[in-house]
């Protein structure tokens, strides 16, 4: 969030518009029929970006041996709970994977993948990519984005904190989509066709626990969207008949925060957004800061 705070009218030279890698989701299939591969799958280990901006990893995926987790049938994907920042196009992105299957002992620990992907940015549409080695295929679901800025989730919270646990006592889920302008949803609708499930980007699923003055715990916050498009925010909250669902769309911003109010059921719920231009390198940052000076 560098240039959250930003003046409109005066941005730092340092702050740009820039193409994204979107991460969606990461899909464990295909896994060997070897001893010790057996679902379901203890796993750990971690997944990472690296850009142009800094080229430090940029965490998707974390997880240590005393804390992994769970693959099965019913949930193969891995709960990402990144970014930490937009991941910036301008260059090659590296990928890497890291990931083991936990054993009885960690001397019997095995490998399930160790490789690095590359983006180059050849390809602009919605990319559905095997990642074959080791003794899975990934499944790696992203897009790049064109002229695109960072949202950045701060918090999502009930206005009446006391409704937190009543209204996700089954538990949850929270997504957005980064929607053009003019393919705005109508309201009370979900994205059509043109937008199907494997461009959603998963803040959290299943248990909804929140702080005492009602926010949310998020897995994931930092998600790029569209200069000239808007942030689709999707609320469900579990009940014994049906999923209830909230939604509200937010339209993108240069800088500065905005807030929102999602109606789930008779509860509202506000979401607080953080917008910010792209840094193009961390040299710039030291520049900008020299010329403030």
């Amino acid at each position: 969030m560098h240039f959250t705070h930003s003046t409109p009218g005066n941005t730092p030279s340092a702050a740009f518009f820039a193409s994204t890698l979107q991460i969606y989701s990461i899909e464990v299939k295909d896994i060997e029929d070897v001893p010790g591969l057996k679902l379901p799958l203890e796993v750990y280990g971690v997944i990472a970006a690296r850009d142009a901006v800094d080229h430090n990893r940029n965490i998707l995926f974390s997880r240590r041996r005393n804390n992994c987790q769970i693959l099965n049938p019913e949930d193969p994907f891995l709960h990402l709970t990144g970014p930490s920042r937009a991941i910036v196009c301008e260059e090659p992105v590296h990928v890497e994977i890291k990931l083991k299957v936990k054993g009885g002992t960690e001397s019997e620990d095995i490998a399930l993948m160790t490789r690095v992907w590359y983006y180059s940015g050849n390809v602009s549409c919605t990319l559905y990519t095997p990642l074959v080695g080791g003794l899975c295929t990934m499944v790696l679901s992203s897009e790049e984005l064109h002229e695109s800025i960072q949202a950045t989730i701060v918090g999502i919270r009930l206005r009446v904190p006391e409704e937190t646990p009543s209204l996700f006592k089954n538990g949850g889920r929270v997504v957005c989509f980064s929607l053009p302008r003019k393919s705005r949803p109508r309201k009370g609708r979900l994205p059509n066709s043109t937008h199907p499930l494997f461009r959603q980007v998963v803040l959290q699923d299943g248990a909804m626990t929140s702080c005492s003055k009602g926010y949310l715990n998020l897995s994931r916050h930092v998600v790029s969207v569209k200069l000239c498009g808007t942030l689709e925010v999707v609320i469900y909250a579990n009940s014994q008949s049906g999923a209830i669902k909230g939604e509200v769309s937010i339209k993108a911003q240069n800088c500065n925060i905005t807030q929102d109010v999602c109606h789930l059921g008779d509860s509202e719920l506000e979401i607080t957004v953080a917008w910010s231009r792209l840094v193009q390198d961390k040299l710039w940052i030291s520049m900008e800061g020299s010329e403030e000076v």
